[in-house]
């Protein structure tokens, strides 16, 4: 399904508009939410990766990232204790964090929990024990501070939320465009 839609939003809107009529995101969110079918969640994973790679019209990725819906993918209670899941689901993250845009990053920002579930899901495997996690997290860590208008929001985020004991630590000087994380030890 993922290369049709990517053809399509390449080649032939109406494949995407079909897509669109039948509101075949949410049968996706349907599928995620379905118990003891771990292959299905890879796959579905494995796809969303594909289209967030390859999609390439505006409006076709303003409506992946629309409704929540992307958000309720990165929220979703995987079972990481499936490395497979875990690989798919980091890669997934990484992707989404290379579209990251001042376009599209209040799509990654929910409100009404003043959470941005990208950071907030991603950084609790910072410290993971394999080293790529490692590394895909702190790439994605990376690519959410690096667009402007994030830095605020992850801040108040990280302030506001019910769980303030998050142990990253953010510090930014407006002086220098780089960004310093560190990792607190203790919570």
């Amino acid at each position: 399904m993922a290369e049709i839609l990517v053809w399509g939003d390449q080649n032939n809107p109406s494949v995407f508009d079909f897509f669109l009529d039948k509101n075949l995101f949410v049968l996706f969110l349907e599928l995620l939410n379905m118990k003891g079918v771990p292959y299905v969640k890879m796959q579905l994973l494995q796809c969303l990766n594909i289209i967030f790679e390859n999609i390439r019209n505006e409006s076709s990725l303003y409506y992946f990232m629309s409704n929540n819906y992307i958000n309720n993918v990165i929220t979703h209670k995987y079972d990481f204790s499936n490395e497979e899941i875990l690989a798919y689901y980091i890669s997934f993250m990484k992707t989404l964090s290379f579209r990251l845009s001042p376009s599209t990053i209040s799509f990654f920002y929910n409100e009404h929990q003043e959470d941005f579930p990208l950071y907030s899901e991603a950084i609790k495997f910072f410290n993971h024990k394999e080293s790529m996690v490692r590394i895909a997290v702190r790439t994605i860590v990376l690519n959410i501070f690096k667009v402007e208008r994030v830095r605020a929001q992850v801040c108040r985020a990280l302030t506001t939320t019910s769980q303030p004991h998050i142990p990253c630590v953010y510090h930014y000087n407006t002086n220098y465009p780089a960004v310093n994380l560190t990792l607190n030890p203790k919570p």
